[in-house]
C-alpha cells in the first residue's frame, strides 16, 4: 500500500519520492505519463476510470493527481468536485491535462478546484516544470500546518501550565506555608503537642500531594510536546505494580487502607517507567477517595493478547457528570480526597497518555458511593 510520509522538518520537503495519481482511459496516455514521472523518481498510482480514480485517492492518499477530462464513467470535472467535497483529500492538487482547449473549459477546470490545466499535446518540459512546482507548494503547505498544529500544542500546554502553577500548586504550597508558621509560633507549648502533631501529618500530606503533582505536571507537559517516548522492554508486571504499591505503604497505612495484589506473573512488552507513573497514579488516587478502613484490590489477567489491570477501590465513588469529565483536556474536573487530600485531575490525562502510547486504553466503571474500578487494557507485544 502506498503511504505519504510525514513532514515533521525542512528536512522531509524533498518532492523526489512524491505519490502520483494518474486518472486517464486510454493506456497509452497511462504509459507516456508514466515513463516521464518515473525519469523524476516519482512514485506512480494509477486509475482507468473514474471511480476507480476516487477510490485509489481514498486508499493512496497522492501528493498530486493528474486528471483527464473526457472519461466514459465520470468525467474529470466531476471527480474534481468530489475530491474537493472530501475532507480528507480536498487539498491534494488537481492538474488537468486535456485535449478540451477552449477557454471555458480551462475556466471549469479552475472553477471547480483544480491548480493547475494543461492542454494536450503538451511539452514535457513544461509538465514536468508544473508538476514540480505544485509539488514543492503542497510539500510546503503541509509543512506550515505541522508547524501550526505544534505550536497550537504548545500553546495549549502551556496554559495548562501556567493554570495549575497559579491555581493548585500555589495553594497547595501555602496552605504548607500556614502550617509552618502555626507550628513555629506554638513551638515549646507543651499543650500544643498534639495539635502540632496533626499539623505535621497534614504538611508530610500536603507535601507528597504538592510533589506528585509537580512530576505528573512536568511528565505530562513532556509527552504533549513529544519528548517522552516509550522504551518497550519485557517485565514483570506483578513486579512492577509490587514495587508501585510500596511507595504508598505509608499513606495507605495512615488511612487503614488494606492493598491486595493479584500473585500471578505476567510479562509484558512495556516502558518501565512510564508504566510506573500510569500505576502509582491509579493506586495513589484509589487511595485518595477511599474511605478510612477500606480495600483497594489489584486484579491481573490476560485474555488472548491483552494484559489487563483492574486498580478497585470501594471508596466514595464517581458521580456520572464528573465521570463522563475525567479524561477531557480542557475540562481537569478535581476534587479533593476523604482526607482533604488536594488533586489537579492532571494524573489521570496522564494515565490515559501513557496506555495509548503502550497501544492501550484506560476506562472507568463507577457508582457515586460505591467505590470505582480503573482499568487497564494494554497489549503483551507492541511492535
Amino acid at each position: 500500500m502506498y503511504k505519504q510520509k510525514k513532514i515533521s522538518s525542512q528536512n522531509d520537503l524533498t518532492i523526489k519520492d512524491a505519490l502520483i495519481l494518474i486518472v486517464d482511459d486510454a493506456p497509452e496516455n497511462i504509459q507516456l505519463l508514466s515513463r516521464l514521472l518515473s525519469k523524476r523518481d516519482y512514485r506512480i498510482a494509477v486509475a482507468s476510470d473514474g471511480e476507480k480514480g476516487i477510490s485509489t485517492a481514498r486508499k493512496v492518499n497522492p501528493d498530486l493527481i493528474l486528471l483527464d477530462i473526457i472519461m466514459p464513467d465520470i468525467n474529470g470535472y466531476s471527480i474534481c468536485r468530489k475530491l474537493k467535497e472530501d475532507p480528507d483529500l480536498w487539498e491534494i492538487p488537481v492538474i488537468f491535462i486535456s485535449g478540451r482547449s477552449e477557454q471555458q473549459d480551462i475556466i471549469t477546470g479552475f472553477r471547480l478546484g483544480g491548480a493547475d490545466y494543461i492542454t494536450k499535446p503538451f511539452n514535457a518540459d513544461e509538465l514536468l516544470a508544473r508538476i514540480e512546482t505544485h509539488l514543492k507548494i503542497k510539500k510546503y503547505r503541509d509543512f506550515i500546518l505541522v508547524q501550526k498544529r505544534e505550536l497550537e500544542t504548545l500553546v495549549a500546554t502551556q496554559d495548562k501550565l501556567y493554570s495549575v502553577i497559579a491555581h493548585d500548586l500555589k495553594a497547595s504550597l501555602d496552605g504548607i506555608l500556614l502550617l509552618t508558621e502555626y507550628i513555629k509560633d506554638d513551638v515549646g507549648k507543651t499543650s500544643e503537642i498534639e495539635s502540632v502533631q496533626k499539623s505535621l501529618t497534614i504538611i508530610t500530606q500536603s507535601a507528597r500531594s504538592t510533589s506528585q503533582m509537580l512530576d505528573n505536571l512536568l511528565k505530562w507537559c513532556r509527552i504533549q510536546l513529544g519528548e517522552i517516548r516509550p522504551s518497550f522492554r519485557t517485565l514483570d508486571l506483578q513486579e512492577c505494580l509490587r514495587s508501585c504499591i510500596s511507595i504508598y505503604t505509608s499513606y495507605a497505612a495512615q488511612k487503614d487502607i488494606g492493598i491486595n495484589l493479584d500473585s500471578r506473573a505476567v510479562t509484558i512488552s512495556g516502558d518501565h517507567n512510564m508504566l510506573s507513573v500510569l500505576f502509582r497514579n491509579l493506586i495513589s488516587n484509589a487511595i485518595k477517595y477511599s474511605n478510612r478502613g477500606g480495600d483497594i484490590v489489584i486484579g491481573l489477567s490476560e485474555i488472548e493478547n491483552e494484559v489487563l489491570v483492574s486498580v478497585m477501590d470501594d471508596g466514595i465513588g464517581i458521580p456520572d457528570d464528573l465521570k463522563s469529565r475525567l479524561f477531557d483536556p480542557d475540562d481537569r474536573p478535581t476534587r479533593l480526597g476523604t482526607d482533604k487530600e488536594q488533586s489537579t485531575g492532571l494524573g489521570l490525562l496522564l494515565c490515559k497518555d501513557v496506555a495509548r502510547m503502550h497501544g492501550g486504553e484506560l476506562t472507568v466503571d463507577s457508582e457515586q458511593g460505591r467505590g470505582a474500578t480503573f482499568l487497564v487494557r494494554l497489549p503483551k507485544r507492541v511492535e
